[in-house]
């Protein structure tokens, strides 16, 4: 987003609460995490709740998620949900235990005969990229070794499904809940039937809760949110959470008034 929206989590929050608040920057990646949702999504209300089981209460800005993670590396940030593993971020991020686990697939554009078995196989396409994501980063190296493929790169997923939906790329890996929320809400139904998803899946992967090894107290942040996260799933708090989550309880009002007309 342009202008940053700060949301204070409020949620099983005590005014009590000894630790100072800990800023976490995320990006628009619904249903998971939005501004628009309540709760700010199932991926915020989970790392919400752990925390405040540890008495750390949560505060959170919405950027997207290039720059927020930049933001974050500078300092302006404490940490950031949620990202997947890499080497690269291993060196620079302590990282908490999964938050959840989500699978990527390959929308394409209708009409486009397009099959894959493995990812070398769509680098001669003209591939949708989101900046700051692992998987863009995995992408470029093979498109380089392709003659006439491209990656064309966007701030959010949204602007990738409008550059899908009108022929200027190919083939946009993306959450499949992600991408199923965003195509139902953010495109006209006739805009919408022209995206084709790819029964294959890309991969599926933990997202987690990182805080930089710069943060004096990264290590014990990271502990404390653990903790927390294991007293929320073995209360079974985290799956009456996920259960709401699906059956659209966080969604925002502008949706359901739309499946109300």
């Amino acid at each position: 987003m342009a202008a940053t929206a700060i949301l204070i989590a409020t949620v099983l929050i005590s005014p009590t609460h000894a630790n100072e608040p800990v800023s976490l920057v995320t990006g628009e990646w619904p249903p998971y995490f939005s501004e628009a949702f309540k709760h700010g999504g199932f991926g915020t209300r989970v790392c919400t709740e752990a925390f405040s089981l540890a008495e750390v209460e949560t505060i959170y800005t919405y950027r997207p998620w290039k720059r927020g993670y930049e933001a974050m590396l500078h300092g302006e940030f404490e940490g950031s949900v949620a990202w997947r593993r890499s080497p690269e971020r291993e060196r620079l991020f302590y990282f908490s235990d999964p938050i959840f686990s989500d699978k990527t697939v390959f929308f394409y554009r209708k009409g486009l005969t397009f099959d894959w078995e493995m990812i070398e196989d769509v680098g001669h396409l003209i591939i949708g990229g989101t900046e700051g994501y692992l998987l863009t980063e995995e992408l470029a190296p093979i498109i380089k070794k392709n003659k006439g493929g491209k990656l064309e790169l966007a701030a959010n997923d949204t602007a990738n499904f409008n550059k899908l939906i009108r022929g200027r790329i190919d083939i946009f890996a993306c959450s499949e809940s992600v991408g199923r929320y965003l195509l139902q809400t953010q495109f006209k139904p006739d805009e919408a039937v022209m995206v084709e998803i790819h029964p294959r899946q890309v991969h599926t992967g933990n997202l987690h809760l990182i805080i930089p090894k710069t943060h004096p107290k990264g290590e014990a942040l990271i502990r404390k949110f653990n903790e927390g996260l294991i007293k929320l799933r073995q209360s079974g708090r985290y799956d009456l959470l996920l259960r709401q989550s699906n059956r659209g309880d966080y969604l925002p009002e502008f949706y359901r008034l739309q499946q109300k007309q």
